[in-house]
């Protein structure tokens, strides 16, 4: 039998949704069952509209209701495949975010720009002084507001971290070269 898959994503969470737990019987399942074909579950989401009025009850605010809700950072690192733990960063903002690659594009440039000036190149990422990286992020989100919807500005951060991973093992990889050539000498 052919495994199932969901053609379509899963919504995107924001403020205006609220997700209740509802207590369901799960049924029993045997090695000799068989499962026919259509959805496995259906998603359960309630418009902010159409939403009764839950000030009183004693779970606390459902979620995604803070007036603060940013967009999340996917799970993993960028610029590493799926399956090993990661997520192709320029895939995730054109498809899933709906960036023009335009936009993209100028982001980039921008923050290689930026970097250039203002980090150390030949330091990866973890390295760098956090302060200078969040001042960085704040002025490109300056230029491009929009980035101040994504949570701690990680479109930006995932950008530098794929561009410093490279500069600092070129700088890694140069200095190993010069090495060697003064061994040679």
């Amino acid at each position: 039998m052919p495994p199932f898959y969901v053609q379509t994503p899963p919504p995107r969470i924001t403020a205006e949704m609220s997700f209740r737990v509802s207590s369901i019987s799960l049924p029993t399942i045997a090695a000799d069952m068989e499962f026919g074909s259509g959805p496995i579950a259906s998603h359960n989401i309630i418009p902010a509209a159409a939403r009764p009025d839950s000030s009183d009850d004693e779970d606390g605010p459902p979620l995604g209701s803070s007036a603060n809700t940013r967009i999340p950072k996917p799970a993993g690192e960028p610029g590493r495949r799926p399956e090993t733990g990661g997520f192709p960063l320029k895939e995730r903002l054109l498809q899933t975010e709906k960036w023009q690659e335009v936009t993209y594009d100028e982001i980039l440039s921008a923050v290689r720009k930026a970097a250039g000036v203002t980090l150390k190149v030949s330091k990866s990422y973890k390295f760098q002084d956090k302060s200078k990286v969040d001042l960085l992020c704040q002025k490109i989100a300056r230029k491009w507001t929009f980035l101040d919807e994504y949570e701690d500005h990680w479109p930006v951060k995932s950008m530098l971290k794929i561009y410093l991973k490279y500069t600092s093992e070129r700088s890694r990889k140069d200095n190993k070269d010069a090495a060697e050539e003064l061994e040679k000498i």
